[in-house]
């Protein structure tokens, strides 16, 4: 039995991503498709607009087969590492396939860039610009435009980016994945919902905007039919994150610790703790955000940043985790054809359906992987627009999510 396996985040889940799963049954009719997706927070450095098990849902609805939680700490890393520590947890569960998105076509075209990431060139050029204040993303494109511009403009895309990330993992980590490149449908951060497949980005902004105008229904077209009505019926509830009250939750943090507590910090290098303290004091987090944006970090970056110190990844605990093979595998939901592949798996990488008990017999460094996804969950939770839903613990009462599709 051939498993597929798809990285993802499904913030929301929309057409796009159904098209690219049903891409995938009609030419590997009998293939399993293995989902690892982020769990409460998504790499932009946010909590998801949904809770992990709805998105969970929505995504079996419509032919995933198996969703596994990727955990928190390489949800909120760079690219590079939210790709090695997803592909490395696919290729530990038996995946044969990596199925991606990009705006071109060219796999080949992708594979030759991937492979310039580790030229020596290209690399020094990168750390000198590195220097004059740029921030990561921008100098890397910049040094492989000039090096090689016909393969380095493919960079101007945020999906071929992350797909040459995901290209480069397989190398480096001589993981056994054969890629499947599927041409993305839409823009990825295009704001416009005039396109039949709109982006993440205009999708959560158009969500919460038409629901203050209680208009929600109307965008119940951009959703596979599946869904539909449960998406603005989730929104409706107030079961959606409310940013603002996860940004009070950052200027809140920041006001009560010092510069010594965020020197321990992933990524809080060059003095950015000054900058985050000061920070603290602005009256919203739009406001902190410009005190602290520069060239050479991203509002992305520094956002993954601010949750780092909110969920205390620091980075010890990050570079410890960024080796290894993610130690477990939480399965968030199944399919009747993903509970087949689930009695044929003999990985050794343990999968579990039920938190509570596996939580009990940790120790060391998976213990804290694992009461860090807790913690994630439970931040998102209280986030929440609606406080019915703010209870903590879910990671404790849920168990995986069957459709028998």
């Amino acid at each position: 039995m051939e498993t597929i396996a798809i990285i993802a985040e499904y913030n929301p889940f929309h057409r796009g991503h159904a098209y690219q799963i049903q891409q995938l049954k009609k030419n590997y009719k009998d293939a399993t498709i293995l989902i690892i997706m982020s769990g409460s927070f998504v790499q932009r450095g946010q909590p998801a607009l949904f809770n992990k098990f709805h998105r969970t849902r929505w995504a079996l609805c419509n032919g995933a087969d198996l969703i596994f939680e990727l955990p928190t700490i390489y949800t909120l890393s760079s690219a590079e590492y939210f790709a090695t520590g997803a592909l490395r947890l696919a290729n530990a569960l038996g995946a044969h396939y990596l199925a991606f998105g990009a705006e071109t076509n060219e796999l080949t075209r992708l594979k030759e860039l991937s492979s310039l990431m580790n030229n020596v060139d290209i690399q020094r050029n990168c750390r000198n610009l590195l220097t004059t204040g740029a921030f990561y993303g921008h100098a890397l494109r910049k040094s492989i435009i000039d090096y090689n511009y016909d393969l380095g403009i493919l960079m101007n895309e945020p999906n071929n980016l992350l797909a040459i990330e995901y290209l480069r993992a397989i190398e480096n980590n001589n993981l056994a994945l054969k890629p499947i490149l599927i041409q993305r449908q839409g823009h990825h951060h295009s704001l416009s919902l005039s396109s039949s497949y709109p982006s993440g980005t205009a999708l959560r902004k158009a969500l919460v905007r038409n629901l203050a105008a209680k208009t929600i229904e109307s965008l119940e077209k951009y959703f596979p039919t599946s869904i539909s009505s449960d998406v603005s019926s989730t929104m409706s509830k107030g079961q959606y994150t409310s940013f603002q009250r996860y940004e009070d939750m950052l200027l809140t943090m920041l006001r009560t610790h010092t510069i010594n507590d965020l020197k321990t910090i992933q990524d809080m290098t060059e003095g950015l703790e000054n900058k985050f303290i000061k920070a603290g004091q602005a009256s919203s987090w739009d406001s902190a955000l410009g005190l602290i944006k520069s060239k050479r970090y991203s509002y992305a970056r520094i956002n993954r940043i601010a949750a780092n110190l909110l969920l205390h990844i620091t980075c010890s605990l990050a570079s410890k985790s960024n080796t290894i093979v993610p130690p477990y595998a939480r399965l968030l939901g199944l399919s009747k054809k993903g509970k087949i592949w689930l009695r044929h798996y003999n990985g050794e990488t343990p999968i579990i359906k039920k938190w509570a008990p596996f939580f009990k017999q940790l120790s060391g460094l998976p213990y804290e992987l694992a009461q860090l996804d807790t913690r994630a969950t439970d931040i998102q939770q209280l986030s929440m627009k609606n406080s019915q839903y703010r209870q903590g613990g879910l990671d404790y009462i849920m168990s995986p999510i069957v459709i028998e599709h």
